[in-house]
């Protein structure tokens, strides 16, 4: 077996070295978990929910079969979001409380800050921080298919992250890594066993470690993970901030608990080298205890007395909106319903819809913050789809229904039939398209047909809609 040279470095630390190495060959179960933020318990909206949970984590699913309707239905709307197993385990470990102020210091793809924002509900702050503008990119358009509005982004190089004057409750360091724990999902990757990169890589993940303390509050906590095998950047990176001598903030390693999910103790010892007995505090995750990838986690907390001067300052740079203003008053929106939210001045195509509790230090260039808001392109203001997605269902009028069986035709942009509507004040076309009380986009309404066309993107959350339908057809 190709990977077996590199994989069986390893061999001595697992217990059954024949399962580790036969977990590897076989492809990954497609797994994920549900936003709770989307949990509509009165809706009638077709969705299908008989998927296999996880004993671990009661939001989370796997799928056995292909790619289908209901499943692509879910994704559409931001019910579900697609994420391998093992890497939910790292926020699950965050003792998350509503108003808490968070730091994703290595972010994208976005996944982790997702967990993190939907944890939160509508309130806190996540400060969603990667070095690749490109890659916040992805980030940004998960926040608008899932409707996060609790969410500010930055580019900063980790190790480098400016330390707020007011220091985070809790941060997440998913550290850049040899990632040898996917090659279930990427076999190419054990293809790159290069010592030179590796050790390029320990000396960054130990810089991101220091930061991510630097960042935290007296009293929070610090996830350090990896999707890596190698203990050099796993209980190594941990042991070196130990040992530092360049000012390191006092931590202590905590337990890793996950009930319902078979973990192994970090390593006291790697190759000679010796580490911190409380290392053992430390989970690892291998492919064959419980079908997933591999991974690595440790959860530190911060010691000593938080700074109780220390108060937030005003950091609010951006504008807001008038609520009264259109298109508010057009789909005649109760004002109390929109209070967990605020309107943001931020460029001349769109706003931003933002969570109020979402204001990021001053110390920080931010990229974006919260969701897509108001689309300010045409002559007169109107929703983004993200928008309509998100509070579409408050709208009491300029809205019209759809019957589940057109909900792929709208999907695909062709003409349905509408089952209800109402126009708002004006003499308006464009309106908020529901189905089963979910709002799913926009769409412009058609006399005397009354009908609608529908305006949904193309593409959306990364997929061509239009493909992966016609895929699932060919099935």
């Amino acid at each position: 077996m190709e990977s077996q040279p590199i994989l069986s470095r390893y061999q001595d630390l697992v217990t059954s070295p024949a399962d580790f190495l036969n977990a590897c060959s076989r492809p990954l179960p497609t797994t994920g978990w549900y936003n709770p933020c989307k949990a509509n318990p009165g809706s009638s909206f077709p969705t299908d929910l008989n998927r296999k949970s996880m004993a671990w984590t009661p939001s989370g699913f796997k799928i056995d079969e292909a790619l289908t309707e209901s499943i692509l239905t879910d994704f559409l709307t931001g019910k579900i979001v697609f994420q391998e197993e093992s890497a939910m385990t790292a926020v699950h470990l965050m003792d998350i409380r509503p108003g808490q102020r968070i730091l994703d210091l290595c972010a994208a793809p976005g996944n982790k800050t997702a967990q993190i924002s939907t944890r939160l509900g509508e309130t806190g702050m996540v400060v969603a921080n990667d070095i690749s503008k490109a890659r916040l990119g992805v980030l940004h358009g998960t926040i608008d298919r899932l409707g996060l509005t609790n969410v500010a982004t930055t580019a900063y190089d980790a190790r480098h992250f400016p330390i707020p004057q007011v220091l985070f409750d809790h941060v997440i360091a998913d550290v850049p890594c040899t990632c040898e724990g996917t090659s279930r999902k990427h076999p190419r990757i054990l293809s790159r066993n290069n010592p030179d990169e590796r050790k390029r890589l320990i000396r960054i993940q130990t810089e991101i470690l220091l930061r991510a303390i630097e960042c935290t509050r007296p009293g929070g906590t610090i996830v350090y993970s990896t999707c890596t095998y190698a203990p050099e950047e796993n209980e190594g990176v941990i042991q070196s901030v130990l040992d530092s001598k360049f000012g390191v903030p006092s931590f202590e390693i905590l337990p890793v608990k996950i009930p319902g999910l078979t973990t192994s103790p970090g390593l006291t010892g790697w190759n000679e080298q010796s580490f911190d007995a409380s290392m053992v505090r430390c989970a690892r995750i291998w492919p064959h205890q419980n079908d997933t990838g591999g991974f690595f986690l440790a959860l530190l907390r911060r010691t000593g007395k938080p700074d109780e001067s220390l108060t937030e300052a005003s950091t609010s740079r951006l504008t807001p909106l008038s609520p009264g203003e259109w298109p508010w008053k057009l789909h005649a929106f109760n004002e109390e319903d929109l209070l967990p939210w605020r309107n943001l001045a931020f460029s001349k195509k769109y706003n931003r819809f933002v969570g109020v509790n979402c204001v990021p230090p001053t110390e920080l260039r931010v990229q974006s913050i919260g969701m897509t808001g108001l689309n300010l392109k045409s002559d007169h203001p109107k929703f983004s789809t993200a928008l309509a997605i998100k509070i579409g269902h408050l709208a009491q009028s300029a809205w019209a229904e759809i019957r589940p069986e057109s909900l792929f035709d709208f999907w695909e942009r062709k003409r349905t039939s509408t089952i209800d509507f109402k126009v708002g004040p004006e003499d308006v076309k464009t309106v908020v398209v529901r189905c089963g009380g979910v709002s799913l986009g926009l769409g412009s309404l058609q006399f005397p047909e009354k009908e609608i066309d529908s305006r949904f993107p193309k593409v959306w959350g990364g997929l061509q809609i239009s493909e992966r339908l016609q895929q699932i057809r060919e099935l």
